[in-house]
């Protein structure tokens, strides 16, 4: 927990970071890869990368291969490449630490998206299902599961999941809900017609769902009862935020004039640090709460995207990377 992955200025270069120190180990995948998603098997200390290889052809948008890495944490050595669909794009990913067990969210061309299951001990796919049209607003977190891993949550729908929605196709977004070891549906729960869903994340000690959604030129964060699957509280915020996150009970998300603190027990937010960030994308938070890194592109200052360290107590930046 004392360290956090994170991309830098392109999907091939990530950081491990970590938040005592400020030190930083840097991986580059090499040329015309592309790191989709990401994830920690606790147990065995490894890293998961969901990556592809793309053509040099094509302005780099064919791809070529798609696998998932496991490569141990210290000394970044190849454990194993599981191959994956070439066709599909993560849009989530979750681990099952006890089980060995990995969900995949993936995204295909047409916008249609399949929810399988990944046993990391054979490397075959057990399960899958279909969900229908996925967000076009959703970036890597797309997909949670509960601390017992028995179910699953993943966004779907919104007007950007289709230029055009295929006639009687459900296309409104909303949470569909899954057992996550036959992966059979549970229940769809509706979040409203105009929301643009962007990212899930899991509460754990009061089993709190929450989505952050971007609504009317603001964002909105949905607070759901994860056992009754119900709307509990919904907190909005002043401008679009990119990403959310959660530490303890207070949930995360970067904006242009810093990063928003959401009290899930409480149902407010307040901005703290106050800090021009400009164009914020993912953040990723320590344990404590008083640490984060935030993706950022100033292109006031025509810098290329990069990442900083901020004190969230002062609003100091401690470090910047790119």
């Amino acid at each position: 927990q004392d360290r956090a992955l994170v991309e830098l200025s392109a999907p091939r270069y990530l950081a491990l970071v970590s938040y005592n120190s400020g030190s930083l180990d840097y991986l580059d995948f090499g040329i015309g890869s592309e790191i989709e998603n990401f994830g920690v098997l606790e147990r065995s200390g490894s890293l998961l990368f969901l990556g592809a290889v793309l053509s040099p052809h094509n302005n780099e948008s064919a791809t070529v291969a798609r696998a998932l890495l496991e490569v141990e944490e210290h000394n970044f050595s190849l454990v194993r490449a599981l191959p994956l669909d070439r066709d599909g794009y993560s849009r989530g990913f979750a681990v099952d630490d006890f089980r060995n067990t990995a969900f995949l969210l993936e995204e295909y061309g047409t916008g249609e998206g399949s929810l399988r299951r990944l046993d990391l001990s054979t490397g075959r796919m057990t399960h899958g299902v279909n969900v229908g049209p996925l967000p076009g607003t959703v970036s890597r977190r797309g997909l949670v599961h509960d601390p017992d891993t028995r179910t699953l949550f993943c966004l779907v729908g919104g007007a950007e999941a289709h230029d055009f929605a295929p006639v009687g196709e459900e296309s409104d977004p909303g949470i569909l809900v899954f057992k996550s070891d036959s992966l059979d549906f549970v229940q769809r729960i509706p979040l409203p017609r105009d929301a643009q869903p962007q990212a899930l994340a899991f509460e754990p000690d009061r089993r709190i769902l929450l989505v952050l959604a971007s609504q009317g030129g603001a964002s909105q964060v949905y607070m759901f009862d994860a056992s009754f699957l119900d709307l509990r509280s919904q907190v909005s915020l002043p401008e679009l935020v990119t990403d959310l996150t959660l530490s303890g009970p207070y949930a995360y998300a970067p904006g242009s004039r810093g990063v928003y603190v959401v009290d899930t027990v409480s149902s407010i937010w307040a901005p703290r640090p106050a800090i021009n960030l400009e164009q914020t994308g993912e953040i990723a938070i320590s344990p404590a709460g008083d640490l984060a890194l935030v993706q950022f592109h100033a292109t006031y200052l025509n810098d290329s995207p990069g990442v900083v360290l901020i004190d969230m107590n002062t609003g100091e930046v401690l470090e910047s990377w790119r």
